[in-house]
């Protein structure tokens, strides 16, 4: 993802590179589920996420996207 934001932005990443919206928690037998809305700021990439962690780390992580990635 970093490579493809690059090549959009002329070898430029932002800062952050992520904007995180709508952010929703939940924790469930030691499992915290997140799920956000993000955006890549300067272009027009965005998506919704859905991670879920344990004490061991991240045990799912699920990414959409809702715009159509340069090729």
């Amino acid at each position: 993802m970093k490579q493809i934001v690059s090549g959009m932005l002329n070898d430029q990443l932002p800062v952050p590179l992520l904007d995180l919206t709508e952010i929703v928690t939940r924790e469930e037998a030691g499992v915290i589920t997140a799920w956000a809305w993000w955006t890549v700021p300067g272009t027009e990439l965005m998506g919704g996420g859905l991670i879920k962690v344990g004490a061991k780390g991240v045990v799912s992580e699920v990414l959409t996207y809702y715009t159509k990635l340069p090729v």
